[in-house]
């Protein structure tokens, strides 16, 4: 069994992108050549992070971080993606090789993909037999969506409906003036409003077993593995205490704690060629 270790790594901007690199850690020790893709990559914040930390975690392994992203979807009406930035158009064919790539990440990406069985297939087509694809995202099932600060209204399909949901939960606090000033929004437009455009343009929310179902119909198999890391490490940061950077394992509990976090916040999805 590994166990952990605590190391002098750059600090993270974000819990996610510290789970992230640790998730990759683990899953990479004792790897010479490892080539990573940051699916959905945004403006790089992760995609130079594992640049600067990778290296220092799995000493004498060469490694390439890259990202690339969609240029038709771009949230808030403009893009803040970086000029060398590799780009795609919705349902084309992903800039890489078959078989070509060891890791594909993405960190708060499903919930925003179209069409989940095209994703799916683009990362059976691209990673290696001994690849491994990790996915930090919320599912349907989550009670409170994060881009709107809102609960439950990301399950609700009618309009309506859902702007008297949001209209009454900000009337009880859930309301975020940051979120507020950044989603976008027509003119003349309120909160309830836009929050349920941005839900309804974004935002596609499918269950745990759809996403599981999608990478199985392109011939790979998932688990959570690592998702009550992601919450420990939320715990470490607030209690000031280091981060772990290589996760032991305890697959079965992992994996049956995972149906009760999905109702909290984002789980963890390991995917892999099937057979592994």
């Amino acid at each position: 069994m590994i166990r952990y270790r605590v190391m002098p790594i750059l600090p993270a901007s974000s819990i996610t992108h510290q789970h992230l690199l640790s998730t990759i850690a683990t899953e990479m020790t004792g790897r010479k050549v490892l080539r990573v893709v940051d699916v959905g990559c945004g403006g790089g914040v992760l995609t130079r992070y594992l640049r600067a930390s990778l290296p220092e975690l799995l000493p004498g392994c060469e490694i390439e971080v890259c990202g690339f992203d969609i240029s038709d979807f771009a949230p808030h009406d403009n893009t803040n993606l970086e000029p060398d930035t590799v780009t795609v158009r919705s349902g084309d064919p992903w800039p890489y090789r078959d078989q070509s790539i060891d890791v594909m990440i993405s960190n708060q990406v499903l919930e925003h993909v179209g069409d989940h069985r095209f994703f799916f297939g683009q990362i059976a087509r691209c990673l290696k037999p001994d690849g491994v694809s990790i996915h930090l995202a919320p599912v349907r099932e989550v009670m409170y969506d994060g881009h709107v600060c809102q609960p439950l209204v990301h399950k609700i399909r009618n309009r309506k409906l859902a702007c008297r949901m949001v209209k009454f939960f900000r009337a009880v606090g859930f309301y975020s003036h940051r979120h507020a000033s950044i989603l976008p929004r027509q003119p003349g437009q309120k909160f309830p409003e836009y929050a349920v455009d941005y839900l309804a343009r974004y935002c596609n929310y499918i269950p745990a077993r759809d996403i599981i179902n999608c990478a199985r119909a392109a011939g790979l198999s998932v688990s959570f593995d690592y998702t009550p890391y992601f919450y420990t490490s939320k715990l470490r940061a607030m209690a000031r205490r280091p981060p772990r950077f290589i996760y032991s394992r305890h697959r079965h509990i992992e994996n049956v704690s995972a149906y009760l976090l999905r109702y909290l916040s984002s789980v963890t999805f390991v995917v892999r060629p099937q057979g592994r």
